[in-house]
């Protein structure tokens, strides 16, 4: 139940919960260097991911993705995050930005 609900709140909250489909990546890094950032508030992750949202929504994480491929890719997360969300955002440091 409660996984349901996680996929619930994910789907409602705006930052990587709004899909554009059909999916179609910018790139392909087979093993990029993922580097996970740890936030402990809201704050802190509207300043690394992009600014503040409206009130009613809540941004769950973010990929910051590097030029260079060697450069490390950095996902911001709270320290409660799902493996679903953790999953998602690696998946842009190996796919790119596929949503808005």
């Amino acid at each position: 139940m409660k996984q349901w609900l996680l996929v619930l709140l994910s789907i409602l909250v705006v930052g990587c919960s709004t899909f554009k489909q059909p999916f179609k990546p910018e790139f392909f890094r087979e093993n990029p260097v993922i580097v996970p950032v740890i936030l402990s508030n809201e704050d802190q992750m509207n300043f690394f991911c992009g600014g503040a949202l409206p009130p009613n929504k809540k941004r769950l994480a973010c990929a910051w993705i590097p030029l260079l491929e060697k450069e490390p890719c950095r996902i911001f997360l709270y320290h409660n995050s799902s493996k679903e969300t953790i999953k998602h955002e690696e998946d842009h440091c190996r796919y790119g930005r596929w949503h808005d």
